[in-house]
């Protein structure tokens, strides 16, 4: 019974602990996602707009 408390105990430590770094660290994070979405490629700034506004039906950047 103690070992469960015990190991129970130890594995609600170890979430806090890393929800805590990631609390902390999250607007890094998210600047870093930023940067690497960019280098692969994959940013969020191209939308397609319907044909009745673009003929060509390409990709628009707002850059």
């Amino acid at each position: 019974m103690y070992l469960k408390l015990f190991n129970g105990i130890k594995r609600k430590a170890k979430i806090n602990y890393y929800k805590t770094i990631l609390e902390e660290n999250m607007n890094n994070i998210k600047q870093i996602w930023k940067v690497w979405k960019k280098a692969i490629g994959k940013e969020n700034y191209k939308i397609y707009l319907p044909n009745s506004f673009n003929i060509e039906n390409k990709p628009v950047s707002f850059q």
